[in-house]
């Protein structure tokens, strides 16, 4: 993983405070530690299906925000930082709109597929229309991709596989800390994030469990020459003898 001496030590035990009210005991607390909300104006709310990286593993923004987390002030605005860039801590609550997974307007090809491990893509499409309406280009090249809809390539999207390599957002894979997650969710995320904890900490970390070279086929080789072969051989050299 790529380490961020700046944002380690604060935010190692914010991941593990996580971890932790997960079922197990808390860890015990260091001196000077402050409430640290995701949110700064806790009277916000959290609204996206967004993820991030925190030192021990992907966090959903849901889960960050429901959880009660101690820091000390001087790494307290790296963690809140996460609610702002990826979480939308500081908008307001989205606007109806309809965002809609196929950029043609059109209908999911089929509404019942689960592209996501556990979500249908009906659920998926209710969920992009609940969403920030700026990021519905994203739902469209990831979830929309996901579902089987024919959408346009948009190269500013962040892809966690390089060309010549398969990708499958139904794969679940380690999210660090004991924790899984879909490659898919992980590709939606990887385009939340801006700066040092976007699309290249995710690509480093996970384009080796999300992606599967693709093996080339080389056609078979003949252990003898065909007849067409042969004689194209004895006219070209007939020719050549014919220019002596």
């Amino acid at each position: 993983m790529i380490v961020k001496q700046q944002t380690i030590s604060g935010l190692l035990f914010a991941t593990l405070f996580v971890a932790y009210a997960r079922g197990n005991l808390l860890p015990p607390e260091p001196e000077g530690y402050i409430d640290c909300p995701l949110c700064a104006n806790q009277s916000f709310s959290v609204y996206t299906y967004g993820t991030f990286i925190a030192d021990t593993g992907v966090v959903s923004c849901q889960e960050a925000f429901a959880t009660d987390i101690r820091l000390p002030p001087e790494n307290c605005t790296a963690w809140q930082s996460y609610g702002e860039d990826v979480c939308r801590c500081a908008a307001d609550p989205p606007e109806n709109h309809d965002c809609k997974l196929c950029d043609d307007g059109g209908s999911l090809p089929v509404g019942s597929l689960a592209a996501i491990p556990g979500t249908f893509c009906a659920q998926l499409q209710v969920d992009a229309s609940r969403d920030f309406q700026d990021r519905c280009p994203i739902w469209q090249q990831t979830m929309g991709n996901y579902c089987g809809c024919n959408n346009t390539y948009d190269a500013s999207i962040c892809r966690l596989c390089k060309e010549g390599y398969k990708f499958d957002p139904a794969k679940v894979v380690d999210g660090l800390d004991n924790t899984t997650i879909s490659c898919g969710r992980l590709e939606f995320s990887a385009n939340l994030a801006s700066g040092d904890f976007g699309c290249k900490e995710y690509q480093f970390i996970f384009e080796s469990q999300c992606c599967e070279k693709i093996e080339e086929e080389l056609p078979p080789i003949s252990g003898t020459m065909g007849a067409s072969v042969i004689v194209s051989l004895v006219v070209a050299a007939f020719g050549a003898l014919k220019m002596l």
